[in-house]
């Protein structure tokens, strides 16, 4: 939320349609941006996680104790650490956009049926 936002919120300011279709429509944008780029980051450590297994194996089919091995080293408990709260963070933002486009069409109607 911006400044202005927050400081229409507190004078507790009707908004006119327009204004609210405007703002939702706007942080709509903004959450699509951040979850996008939490997908790109989740891929980004999918390939890292991928890459840092295939050259710990050299290119050979890995076994099942190098595969526990792998697992023990520090940077793939780091990617997976960074892709679960990743995955967490885009759960909560598509959670957030859903909540926000229901609120949209809500308002919407309300605003319809006085009309």
């Amino acid at each position: 939320m911006t400044d202005d936002d927050n400081v229409l919120l507190h004078l507790r300011r009707t908004y006119a349609k327009d204004e609210m279709v405007s703002y939702v429509v706007r942080r709509i944008k903004e959450l699509k941006v951040e979850l996008g780029q939490a997908n790109a980051e989740i891929d980004h450590l999918n390939d890292e996680l991928s890459k840092a297994i295939k050259s710990k194996a050299l290119n050979e089919e890995l076994s099942k104790e190098v595969r526990i091995e792998t697992k023990k080293e520090e940077i793939y408990k780091q990617c997976r650490t960074e892709i679960i709260s990743l995955k967490a963070k885009n759960k909560r933002l598509m959670a957030d956009n859903k909540d926000l486009i229901m609120k949209l069409i809500s308002k919407n109607d309300n605003l319809a049926g006085r009309v």
